[in-house]
């Protein structure tokens, strides 16, 4: 989970700071099938939510590892604040 929390603030970075990041990743969407709409220009972070869906086992709790939950602090404290993106976490039970 750590790792994929380090990706999406990756990418927060790139679609905020970097044009030409951004307008190459509209590419790949398009090439993908994806209206190059998708993500408007100017880029405005704020207008969307970064969304993790954790699936779990009926079983399990909703929980995640130490390191896995400091990392997604500093993501959303940090990273996400900084660019102007929101997060949000939410669980699903495998059926």
């Amino acid at each position: 989970m750590s790792h994929l929390f380090r990706q999406t603030a990756y990418s927060a970075e790139a679609l905020r700071l970097n044009d030409t990041s951004r307008k190459e990743f509209i590419t790949h969407l398009v090439d993908y099938g994806c209206d190059a709409s998708v993500i408007p220009l100017p880029y405005l972070p704020g207008d969307y939510k970064v969304i993790f869906v954790l699936v779990i086992g009926k079983t399990q709790k909703k929980d995640m590892p130490f390191f896995s939950k400091v990392s997604l602090k500093d993501l959303a404290e940090n990273t996400l604040e900084i660019t102007g993106s929101k997060c949000n976490i939410t669980y699903v039970l495998e059926p």
